[in-house]
């Protein structure tokens, strides 16, 4: 019976520690890409939003169509003249960060989908 509570208290002990060290800095990570998102304001431009949250996952430029997560929420008109960088989220219910730019390249609004 010893070696059974044993071998639950190491599995325990096992699990913690890859929690530690793998789970925890991506919880880090992923809060404070959420709280520099939330710093966006529109009018900035691309470089000051990079400075923020990086280099965006991906990125469409004005008069390319958006994918799936981004298109059918705007008409083709509005995308025509916007374009959208994103940025991911991972972790549990991973999300997509969206900053829309107008035609000369300034945020216009930001927004997240869920992936």
């Amino acid at each position: 019976m010893s070696k059974v509570l044993l071998s639950m208290f190491a599995g325990v002990v096992l699990g913690g520690i890859f929690t530690a060290v793998f789970v925890f800095p991506d919880i880090r990570t992923e809060r404070k890409l959420i709280e520099q998102w939330r710093r966006i304001a529109p009018g900035m431009n691309s470089a000051e939003v990079e400075t923020l949250l990086g280099e965006p996952k991906y990125r469409f430029e004005t008069g390319k169509t958006w994918p799936h997560y981004g298109g059918p929420r705007f008409p083709e008109e509005f995308q025509s003249n916007h374009g959208l960088s994103v940025y991911y989220v991972g972790g549990v219910g991973p999300q997509l960060l969206l900053v829309i730019d107008d035609a000369e390249g300034r945020v216009a609004f930001v927004t997240s989908a869920s992936t």
